[in-house]
């Protein structure tokens, strides 16, 4: 099972998004997952895209890809995690 966290809540809170995101990503590197995916719903893309940019400069991030079909096609996220920082 891939741990997901939904975002969907949290569209109008940049900042609270952020930090969200930054804390699921910190706590499945701890627990040694590699992916996660994150569910930001599909509406017109721009709280998908606002969660990209974070994501594309976030350190533990190796990359991420929308989801398939049967994942949540374009409402969610996979995202591939680097592992710990020391």
């Amino acid at each position: 099972m891939i741990p997901e966290i939904d975002m969907h809540k949290h569209f109008k809170d940049k900042d609270k998004t952020q930090k969200i995101i930054d804390l699921f990503l910190r706590d499945m590197v701890e627990q040694g997952y590699s992916t996660v995916r994150i569910i930001h719903g599909k509406g017109k893309g721009n709280y998908r895209k606002l969660i990209y940019s974070y994501l594309e400069k976030h350190e533990l991030v190796e990359g991420f890809t929308l989801c398939d079909v049967t994942h949540g096609g374009s409402g969610a996220t996979f995202v591939h995690l680097k592992g710990k920082i020391i």
